[in-house]
């Protein structure tokens, strides 16, 4: 066989094989894996919120007629709202249509919820918003939330050691973090005084067979002092994570409450990364529920040891994050279900248009549309965990809000006759 020839045979299969492998990776990447699951028709039931004595707080579904429901309890996340500026209302109407479709037993906030210099206005809008739809919320706070209180209180002081920062990051993470609790609708505590951060709690979920699953909440900081991002071209300050009090406070809990879980808390664990490498494989990508990842998990650089203790104690079956604005993958990862959370990032905040407003936009026109905003819904019983994705530009629920279009990156989108 001559030389050319044995190029031919040899060489060409392993670069077409080569050039598949590398189309397969970019489809894994930027191309969605939508959830075909639909939501289900949830019945309406008047939730009950029970906090008395030295037992873990429940939430628990009754029928008009006062007996204990044993339908699916559902909870829905929505992360990073980023609610900063008088435009908040695009934000809020949108989230109010999604809880009007879904029904939820519980909302849940996954931190960078209002933040700016109209936090504390947005926060008593928040509570009334609640109270209007007579709707249980909890919350955890972002890295967002109390940023704006701790930078100005650092600028009082020429010198800010790390015990300083440590204070001031507790005072205002606790101010922030009661601001938003004032309301009768509200599940979310400030738990044990002595941890780090504010809002350390767990809530269980009842019916007629006991509990039927627990949610654990963590605060997982803002940034470390001190400390420099080791990726380029990211923030410069580190950000923060679970320390080990909060794990061994978590220990307790699980033997306590001894049943599944879901956790939420605002910034990833450093295994997101590893799950998200792992996914673009394509032998791996079964085990990715739906979503994607349209950057890179923004972790702490600092070592901790979260998903090790959530392994070992084996209770929490999915981990609810914020924090990355244009990642919304569930990807299973050593038996557990690493997720971040949809949201809705539309005041001002980057999302995955603003960077990247030109490929969007072409997607779009090409029929590919990259669903990430929205809220996730989980239904709960003894047996299950059911997750789905509501993707709000698959909902209608944009029609009249124009005008707020090209603050929240839209404008490049047709969203005519939604009605």
């Amino acid at each position: 066989m001559s030389v050319p020839l044995l190029i031919v045979v040899i060489v060409v299969p392993i670069l077409a094989l080569i050039a598949l492998f590398i189309l397969l990776y970019f489809v894994h990447k930027y191309f969605p894996k939508l959830s075909r699951r639909k939501v289900k028709e949830h019945k309406s039931c008047i939730v009950e919120f029970h906090n008395e004595g030295s037992e873990t707080p429940y939430l628990i579904k009754k029928n008009p007629d006062g007996s204990i429901s044993d339908e699916d309890f559902r909870v829905v996340s929505c992360a990073d709202l980023h609610l900063s500026t008088e435009e908040h209302v695009f934000g809020l109407t949108v989230l109010e249509r999604l809880i009007d479709k879904v029904h939820p037993d519980l909302l849940v906030l996954v931190g960078d919820n209002a933040c700016g210099r109209l936090d504390t206005y947005i926060e008593e809008q928040l509570i009334k918003f609640f109270e209007r739809k007579k709707l249980h919320y909890a919350f955890v706070l972002g890295n967002h939330d109390s940023e704006r209180l701790i930078t100005n209180e650092m600028k009082k002081h020429n010198e800010v050691n790390k015990e300083l920062y440590d204070s001031i990051q507790k005072k205002y993470r606790t101010f922030k973090f009661k601001a938003l609790m004032d309301s009768k609708y509200c599940v979310a505590r400030l738990g044990e005084p002595n941890l780090f951060g504010a809002g350390n709690y767990s809530i269980n979920i009842k019916n007629n067979s006991g509990i039927v699953k627990t949610l654990y909440f963590f605060d997982s900081g803002d940034y470390i002092f001190g400390v420099e991002r080791k990726d380029p071209g990211t923030e410069r300050r580190c950000y923060d994570h679970i320390h080990d009090d909060q794990l061994e406070w978590y220990k307790k809990e699980v033997k306590k409450n001894n049943a599944d879980s879901i956790v939420f808390f605002h910034i990833p664990c450093t295994e997101y990364i590893d799950a998200a490498r792992l996914s673009l494989l394509p032998f791996y990508s079964l085990n990715k529920s739906f979503g994607n990842n349209y950057e890179k998990p923004s972790c702490s650089d600092m070592p901790d040891n979260t998903f090790k203790v959530f392994k070992e104690c084996g209770s929490t079956k999915v981990v609810v994050v914020g924090h990355d604005h244009k990642n919304d993958s569930c990807i299973k990862y050593k038996g557990i279900k690493l997720m971040f959370s949809q949201g809705l990032q539309y005041d001002g905040a980057y999302n995955r248009r603003k960077h990247n407003p030109k490929i969007f936009s072409r997607l779009y026109k090409l029929g590919f549309k990259c669903y990430i905003e929205g809220v996730s819904v989980f239904d709960l019983n003894k047996d299950k965990i059911e997750i789905t994705p509501v993707y709000a530009e698959k909902e209608k629920v944009y029609y009249g809000l124009e005008k707020y279009y090209k603050r929240a990156w839209l404008e490049d989108t047709n969203f005519k006759n939604e009605l």
